[in-house]
């Protein structure tokens, strides 16, 4: 991300208890474009710029970047209704009845690509792991939201175990 100095200092600059280590599901960039376009402002993306970010070891091991896969799927979905960025990492299906379908088909796409590095250690499975993990938060969110109801903590417990199974084959 870049920016002049002015439109930063107009924008009171990042709000850094937000992210990966704070408490909101959001990240900092994310929340200071959402205050620039709220503020009338334009922020462009360009697909073609490279960033470098200095992430601790840990964070680079396969089941964290599944991980946070998955939980980028969640949030990606949950910003969707307000209209926030994402770039999908596979097919995502905005009506819940198809997210319905799409679910289990992820969620075995996830656990059989973990497989599959496990065994091979290449990098397309894990890069399929990693978009199916994503696409696999993604449909879970489309279909329960924030609903407290027997079924949807019934569903997300059924997600989360496949996930659990994925990691774990992945840690190894």
């Amino acid at each position: 991300m870049a920016a002049p100095r002015t439109v930063l200092d107009s924008l009171d600059h990042f709000r850094e208890g937000l992210g990966r280590g704070g408490q909101a599901d959001t990240f900092e960039d994310v929340d200071l474009v959402d205050r620039l376009r709220a503020g009338g402002g334009e922020a462009w993306y360009c697909p073609g710029a490279v960033v470098y970010h200095r992430v601790r070891e840990a964070d680079t091991r396969p089941t964290k970047i599944a991980l946070t896969a998955f939980n980028r799927g969640c949030n990606d979905r949950a910003r969707l209704q307000t209209g926030g960025y994402f770039e999908a990492a596979l097919p995502a299906p905005r009506a819940r009845a198809i997210a319905g379908l799409a679910l289990p088909v992820y969620s075995t796409l996830f656990v059989g690509a973990a497989l599959l590095f496990r065994i091979t250690r290449r990098r397309r499975p894990f890069d399929l792991a990693r978009r199916s993990s994503w696409a696999s938060g993604w449909c879970m969110w489309a279909i329960t939201g924030e609903s407290a109801r027997a079924r949807a903590r019934a569903l997300r417990s059924a997600v989360y175990l496949m996930r659990r199974v994925g990691l774990r084959l992945l840690s190894h």
